[in-house]
């Protein structure tokens, strides 16, 4: 990579909103950081108190001022910076929802300048405005990945599925997976079979993950079982409806966490579920198997998930951007 460039992240949310996408777009400016510089450009949506303006080392980030429509975060002074880059920024944007990555297809259009899209999960259409999802799936952004100079995606499948179902060339596409933090590695637990077994899940409340399936799976078992629910979401309500109708003393929600209260929870499972229909690769999972689960399951977990640590993972992407050719 030329000295004079500077790969600035696009992502529609970023933590402290909560979401697989939004943790593997952190983790990937944070390694990518630690050898050179970066910028991150996103939303104030679901961001809560989050600063505007942070400077850590050479990670940059900007917040700028959005709105929710229809789960789809519109920040005009968000589309003004994108449109300003210098030409020759590397410019990488993840894809999750609309809006966001047809300006930067725009300003590639305008400036003439390349970018690489990070294709995360091809998401069903829902709500009152899914006939109009499902016109932007056919007609748009089959445009921004085709006009991408190389897409990301997660596995060999998803690879496929972008061939087949997006147009996208084969030539252009890099599989690079999710990875996890040095922060949530532990070594598989040593310890004899106790009860209750203790079952977690980390994720969002909301439709795509299912979790109503795992309340309802909760209500058949009969053995000692202790389930914690971690996220929060718009059916949290219905969740908890759904626990005091079965009258389930053994679950508890204890809302999001972050940074070491969620590692602790990690470890204090035995094992993790996961409840939804569709993910591409769920960032959640990984870091379960870094926190190794049962001791054999743990034990082939632990090993697998090194192949996903950031830090070997960014070496990769940068022979994604050297292939790419940007700058």
């Amino acid at each position: 990579m030329s000295s004079r460039e500077r790969v600035v992240f696009v992502a529609s949310y970023y933590p402290p909103h909560l979401g697989g996408m939004e943790n593997v777009a952190e983790a990937m400016a944070t390694a990518f950081s630690e050898a050179h510089e970066c910028t991150v450009l996103t939303t104030t949506c679901g961001a809560g108190h989050a600063a505007r303006h942070e400077q850590v080392g050479n990670l940059e980030v900007w917040r700028y001022p959005g709105v929710d429509v229809a789960h789809t975060p519109v920040s005009p002074g968000l589309i003004a910076r994108i449109m300003a880059l210098p030409r020759q920024t590397l410019i990488h944007v993840h894809l999750a929802q609309a809006v966001v990555p047809e300006v930067v297809w725009l300003s590639s259009v305008i400036r003439r300048r390349a970018f690489v899209a990070h294709y995360h999960l091809d998401v069903d259409a829902s709500g009152s405005l899914g006939s109009v999802f499902l016109a932007y799936k056919r007609f748009v952004l089959p445009r921004v990945l085709r006009a991408a100079r190389t897409v990301i995606c997660l596995s060999t499948d998803q690879a496929e599925f972008l061939i087949e179902t997006y147009g996208v060339e084969r030539s252009r596409i890099a599989v690079l997976p999710n990875g996890v933090t040095s922060a949530f590695f532990a070594e598989p637990k040593r310890q004899k079979d106790v009860s209750p077994l203790k079952l977690l899940y980390v994720g969002r409340l909301s439709a795509q993950k299912n979790v109503l399936r795992l309340i309802d799976a909760m209500a058949q078992v009969s053995s000692p079982v202790d389930l914690v629910i971690v996220g929060e979401g718009e059916e949290r309500v219905v969740i908890e409806e759904a626990i005091r109708r079965h009258d389930l003393e053994n679950v508890r929600l204890v809302g999001a966490q972050r940074g070491a209260a969620l590692n602790e929870w990690y470890r204090w499972a035995d094992a993790f579920v996961l409840p939804s229909d569709r993910e591409g690769m769920p960032l959640v999972l990984l870091e379960a198997m870094a926190a190794a689960l049962r001791i054999e399951l743990a034990e082939r977990s632990s090993v697998r998930s090194q192949d996903y640590r950031w830090d070997h993972l960014v070496e990769q992407l940068e022979e994604v951007y050297d292939g790419a050719g940007i700058g």
